[in-house]
């Protein structure tokens, strides 16, 4: 609505009030529900900001997707769904193998090396062509049941590639977290990070949304003439990701659909920018410091140490 809505002002509002009240307030509560010193811990710091990044691309990425696949390019909501079917087979598949090693090894490269694949994965995604195939799979016509070649070179590429990637993240983070923390701490630290995954998407995608709607409309001003993205009813004919509202002219129609297809690469450019900086924030954040154990040797040493102390059973 352009800035025009004044609930949206008061939500923004009292966002930032909370935002610099809750830091004040668990600093200056005797049982605060987030213990602020937890985040003194260089490991446990870096995982959860890594996740806000991480997580927050992540999910920003999905929603999009399948609005564009759906909306812009013609996929049925059952291909669109069918087409993210090998990152969860990858996931079942490969995270309890990539914890095993992580154990050994440390979590260290799998979650540098996992985010850059993901990273990669979307940067193959945000090279998707306007003329890319619509894939309309429909179970009971066994004769849409073949992809066409558009989505094996434009889409499946890009879903491998994440895959992979969000694998070798998943097992590891979990697992950097717990033992970050005392083992008294646990519960507690699974549950800031949780928060600090679901608090990512509906941020960053929000921010991201801002930043592609602007695009959208400025590429359909450039692309059409005497078009004027500052009137409501121009804007309501066409929306990012979105098909055109009935009764748009033609022109108007396809200009949308290619700046839609602009929108998606500079989302996912955008995500992709988002998973390095996690990318790197493990890079450096778990890195140990001179004479420090790695964090495999530091986790089984704090395990056992607990153990030691009663703290385990």
């Amino acid at each position: 609505r352009q800035w025009q809505d004044p609930i949206a002002w008061i939500s923004l509002a009292i966002g930032v009030v909370a935002l610099i009240a809750f830091p004040i307030l668990m600093a200056t509560r005797p049982n605060p529900l987030v213990p602020l010193g937890l985040f003194k811990r260089r490991r446990f710091a870096t995982i959860n900001l890594s996740t806000l990044l991480i997580y927050g691309a992540l999910y920003t990425i999905f929603a999009f997707q399948g609005l564009f696949l759906q909306n812009t390019v013609g996929y049925s909501a059952t291909a669109a769904g069918v087409i993210g079917l090998p990152t969860g087979i990858m996931l079942t598949v490969l995270s309890p193998r990539v914890g095993s090693v992580a154990g050994r090894i440390g979590a260290r490269p799998f979650l540098v090396i996992g985010p850059v694949l993901m990273a990669l994965g979307l940067l193959w995604l945000a090279r998707v062509p306007a003329d890319t195939d619509p894939w309309p799979l429909a179970l009971a016509d066994p004769t849409s049941w073949l992809p066409p070649p558009g989505v094996l070179i434009d889409i499946l590429p890009s879903i491998l590639l994440f895959g992979i990637g969000i694998s070798l993240v998943v097992a590891p983070l979990t697992t950097t977290l717990m033992g970050s923390v005392p083992v008294s701490n646990a519960g507690l630290a699974s549950a800031i990070n949780n928060a600090i995954s679901r608090i990512g998407q509906p941020l960053l995608s929000a921010v991201i949304f801002v930043v592609v709607s602007g695009a959208f409309y400025a590429t359909l001003t450039a692309a059409v003439p005497g078009y004027d993205a500052s009137d409501p009813a121009s804007r309501a004919l066409v929306q990012p990701l979105n098909p055109a509202a009935a009764g748009a002219p033609s022109e108007l129609v396809e200009a949308a659909r290619i700046a839609s297809v602009d929108a998606l690469h500079l989302a996912a450019a955008v995500c992709a920018a988002l998973l390095a900086g996690g990318a790197v924030a493990n890079w450096i954040g778990l890195r140990p410091a001179k004479g420090e154990k790695d964090d495999a040797a530091e986790t089984r040493g704090d395990l056992q140490a607990e153990a030691a102390a009663g703290g385990v059973g």
